[in-house]
């Protein structure tokens, strides 16, 4: 069986909380490591998935917007069941 190669990458502060630390070189390591992690195009590491926190997600992709949802848009079960 073939293990999943799997990455937890955190942000934690002196308190506990996660944080990121504000310094030019930390904000650009940080941004390179999204971009050989995230990116489809510039991946490195072969990651098939990935699962982010709450405020990881607004910070990062959906930037605190809220989505636009079609509320007459009919239920689809088809690929979940």
């Amino acid at each position: 069986m073939n293990k999943p190669y799997v990455i937890i990458h955190t942000h934690t502060s002196i308190d506990g909380n996660l944080d990121i630390m504000d310094l030019p070189e930390f904000k650009e390591a940080s941004r390179q490591y999204q971009e050989l992690s995230i990116n489809p195009e510039k991946q490195q590491f072969g990651i098939h998935g990935y699962l982010n926190g709450k405020t990881t997600t607004e910070d990062n992709m959906t930037h605190y917007k809220t989505p636009k949802l079609d509320e007459n848009a009919a239920l689809s079960l088809k690929g979940i069941m």
